[in-house]
């Protein structure tokens, strides 16, 4: 895919982030499917959980609309 990039998204109403809201999107990255991946929480603090980058809803759309995550 010259030129395209395919972001993952999965949110979650929890202030806790667990390992297996990422399966899927972890899959996914590993497959090559997609380019980027990214959690969403109501907790309070950035995560890394491998692939997946994990962060609270105020700084994901902070990053949405700076551009940030579509780049």
């Amino acid at each position: 895919m010259h030129g395209k990039r395919a972001v993952g998204i999965e949110v979650k109403a929890s202030t806790r982030w667990r390992e297996e809201y990422g399966r899927v999107l972890a899959d996914l990255h590993r497959t090559g499917v997609l380019t980027a991946c990214y959690g969403v929480y109501l907790g309070d603090r950035p995560l890394q959980a491998g692939a997946i980058t994990v962060l609270p809803l105020p700084a994901f759309l902070h990053r949405l609309t700076d551009g940030d995550v579509l780049r």
